[in-house]
């Protein structure tokens, strides 16, 4: 999670509890009903979790609580090496079509429906997977970039990445071949690019 992301929170049985929230430049949210802020910068999902848990563990008692990604905020890469234009290229960001099933098989009988419902409906019209707010990939940045040049060696592309927080923080690298994606249509060298990759 980072500034710009929107989730929404769910505190069952608690609506007064529940709301939209959009992580702000500081990477502080103010949660609904404590109002007190508390910082989601760098977190996973289920790090967010369990840091608003403790938050709401003063005031209520066992809550259940869940987090969807309502929106993602913009990432920005930077791609460098043999490529036509390397650089800084930003990538609008993207709905969650993966929580948006999770969070409308919920049952919010116990929940006003102004709250519950953070997600437009007539946006997601997805088929067999992501439409328009599909995930940037390794080929959309080289693509942003305006391609590869003569010397580029495509079957070492290194993507380097900040890990996460409980997996002890840092960079990390992974190397990807291309050449496998363009000849046998291996898509899984294709992957997701994140914010500061």
């Amino acid at each position: 999670l980072g500034p710009g992301d929107k989730i929404f929170l769910l505190t069952r049985l608690l609506p007064e509890y529940s709301g939209s929230l959009q992580i702000m430049p500081d990477g502080y949210v103010l949660l609904p009903g404590i109002y007190e802020k508390v910082s989601l910068n760098a977190l996973t999902l289920e790090e967010a979790r369990e840091k608003i848990l403790l938050k709401f563990s003063k005031y209520v008692k066992s809550p259940n609580i869940s987090i969807f990604i309502t929106s993602y905020r913009p990432i920005t890469v930077y791609v460098k090496g043999e490529v036509v234009k390397p650089g800084l290229y930003s990538f609008k960001g993207s709905k969650s079509l993966q929580d948006q099933k999770i969070f409308e098989s919920l049952n919010f009988d116990q929940i006003d429906e102004s709250i519950a419902n953070p997600f437009p409906k007539e946006e997601f019209k997805a088929g067999g997977g992501y439409t328009s707010y599909g995930f940037p990939t390794v080929y959309d940045a080289l693509r942003a970039s305006q391609g590869i040049t003569p010397y580029s060696d495509i079957s070492s592309i290194k993507i380097i990445r900040q890990n996460k927080l409980s997996d002890g923080g840092g960079k990390i690298m992974t190397n990807l071949n291309f050449v496998s994606l363009f000849k046998e249509g291996d898509l899984s060298q294709n992957i997701r690019i994140f914010d500061q990759d």
